[in-house]
Order: structure tokens, then C-alpha cells, then sequence
């Protein structure tokens, strides 16, 4: 439902080479130059103790935790493709009527690459193509590492946001689950400006849609992610933030904090 929260590449290039432009992500629509590594550490605490239900009003169900660690690594094989990677640990935890269900140290891999389409004075059209394989399931939880592929066209943009300095990257990406009627279709927005020489911040807008034939309403989620990135130095950069659910229907309200500390070398 919700992957690990993604930032423009741009917004890496600026924290590293100059004070007031824009920096970087997992699954961004800009590439990394070639030799080029970047690496985030996240980490992701999230809850849900209601869901919505087919009108989008709360109702009462299992609340349900989850602790993701992933290592999202890029690196630019050429000017036009970078490659991705990313390892991933959950753990999971539900409770309901008949006591408490838990998976631990569920792991998947993430494969792929992202190529360049486009790109004229800044802005860049991209295409990015990856797909999961699960290292370690669990038959209670099998939903946390089902195999999936996700096809994402990415356009981003330098602009002035809120007067400063900054830049825009949109996406819409396909989710092809194995399981029927599991597919996903997900748009997402980030504005990141630079509040600082050294903070930027960034809002994130993640919209995903579950069209299940014969439902009369579609399930829908539509979460808002703000946080906040300090620069160390030239290769280091800490990203603090927090995300929920803003609205939805047949879907969880979802709440959480994210941690990540960027390298790039």
C-alpha cells in the first residue's frame, strides 16, 4: 500500500553541489551521472487501528503495526540508465479477536533501472521499470512480500516553490500484483525548496488506487508525507518526517515516521 516514500534525484545533486538548489531520492524521474552511487538508509514506523470503509468513513477493525528498514541503492551505469536496488526488512504485527498474529524479518529485493526519455534545461521525463521478488514470507502475512512489478513514468522540474529555490517531480506508476484484482495505481507529487542553506524541505502527496471490478467504489488511499532534509556535508544528508492518511475508501488510515540518512559517493 505504501512503499517507502520517495524524493527526486535533483534534490541530492543541489544539497551536494550548491547551497540554494534541489537534491535526492528512491525512485525520483532524474538519473545519476555515470560511476555515480547513492545510497538511503530509511527506516519506517507506521500504525493503523481503523480503516475506511466502501462510503470513506472509519470504521473499527485489527489494528496493525509495521517497522520497514530498506537500503534503496542507485548507481548510474550510463548517462541514460541507472540501476536500482533495494533490500528490505518488515516487521509486522496485527491483533484481532482471537489474540495476535506477527511476522518477522519478512524480506524482499527490489531489481530494476530507470532510463532517461527526456531532458532539456532542467527538466527531465523518465521511465523506471522494477520488480520484487520476496526473500522471506510468512503464510499469515503473505501480503507483505508478494512479487510484484511496477512501471512508473517520472517528470521533474527545477521551480520556485513558496519563493525559494526548489523543484517539482511527478510520477504515475502501474503496480502489477500476481494476485487478482490486487493491481495498484499510484500518482505521486513532491515539492521540495530550500528553507536554508542547509534544510530543505519537502511535501509529498501519494495518491494509489485499487480498481477491484464490481465494487461499486474503487478502493482509494491518498496519504500526505512532510519532512525535512539537513545537510551534513558534501556526501551525507538526514531526512526527519512524518507521514498519515489524509482520506480513502476499502483502505487503511495509515500513520508513521520516517528516518533516512543519504549517501552519495
Amino acid at each position: 500500500m505504501f512503499v517507502a516514500q520517495r524524493v527526486s534525484y535533483l534534490v541530492l545533486i543541489l544539497l551536494v553541489a550548491t547551497p540554494i538548489v534541489s537534491g535526492p531520492a528512491s525512485g525520483g524521474s532524474f538519473l545519476l551521472e555515470p560511476g555515480s552511487w547513492q545510497v538511503i538508509k530509511s527506516m519506517i514506523i507506521m500504525s493503523s487501528r481503523l480503516p475506511y470503509d466502501g462510503r470513506g468513513a472509519l470504521v473499527r477493525d485489527t489494528p496493525y503495526r509495521k517497522i520497514e528498514t530498506g537500503l534503496w541503492t542507485e548507481y548510474g551505469l550510463t548517462r541514460n540508465v541507472t540501476l536500482i536496488a533495494n533490500p528490505v526488512v518488515r516487521d509486522v504485527a496485527a491483533e484481532n479477536a482471537f489474540g495476535s498474529i506477527a511476522g518477522h524479518g519478512l524480506g524482499s529485493m527490489e531489481l530494476g533501472a530507470r532510463w532517461r526519455l527526456f531532458d532539456h534545461q532542467g527538466d527531465a521525463v523518465s521511465f523506471q521499470a522494477t520488480t520484487r521478488v520476496a526473500a522471506r514470507s510468512d503464510p499469515v502475512l503473505p501480503l507483505e512480500n508478494r512479487p510484484r512489478t511496477e512501471l512508473r513514468l517520472g517528470y521533474g522540474f527545477p521551480a520556485i516553490v513558496n519563493g525559494k529555490n526548489g523543484f517539482a517531480d511527478s510520477s504515475l506508476t502501474w503496480v502489477k500484483r500476481h494476485e487478482a484484482g490486487r493491481d495498484e495505481v499510484r500518482h505521486e507529487m513532491t515539492l521540495g525548496w530550500w528553507q536554508s542553506s542547509t534544510r530543505m524541505v519537502l511535501i509529498q502527496n501519494f495518491t494509489t488506487f485499487y480498481p477491484v471490478s464490481g465494487l461499486r467504489h474503487a478502493a482509494r488511499q491518498d496519504k500526505v508525507q512532510t519532512s525535512s532534509v539537513y545537510k551534513l556535508n558534501d556526501s551525507w544528508s538526514l531526512q526527519l518526517g512524518s507521514f498519515f492518511t489524509r482520506g480513502g475508501h476499502l483502505t487503511r488510515r495509515e500513520r508513521g515516521t520516517i528516518l533516512a540518512v543519504w549517501h552519495r559517493f
